[in-house]
């Protein structure tokens, strides 16, 4: 936010409209609640995850795809692209 123009910062963080939909998802996650438990007697995980159609993932999350990331980084996607790679975790590209 500290280095964006307040447009692109704008664009980023706002949602369409009146913002009525970014207002309810926020409402919504606000009401989830997370509890951390402690693996008693685990000697190990495996984060990898099967995906249809592609090679096993590294955990079980994927990169969504997103546009104009270029502007909020010179290297946009293809930044994202590199990162999902490092991280195992496959990446789908927008069409914008």
């Amino acid at each position: 936010q500290r280095v964006l123009p307040a447009e692109v910062w704008d664009f980023i963080a706002g949602g369409s409209g009146a913002e009525l939909t970014l207002a309810a998802n926020r409402a919504a996650l606000d009401r989830i609640g997370l509890v951390p438990r402690v693996l008693a007697g685990a000697s190990g995980c495996d984060t990898e995850a099967a995906l249809p159609g592609a090679p096993t993932a590294a955990m079980p999350v994927a990169v969504a795809p997103m546009a104009y990331q270029q502007l909020a980084h010179e290297d946009g996607e293809l930044a994202t692209a590199r990162a999902a790679a490092a991280a195992g975790v496959p990446f789908a590209l927008s069409m914008l």
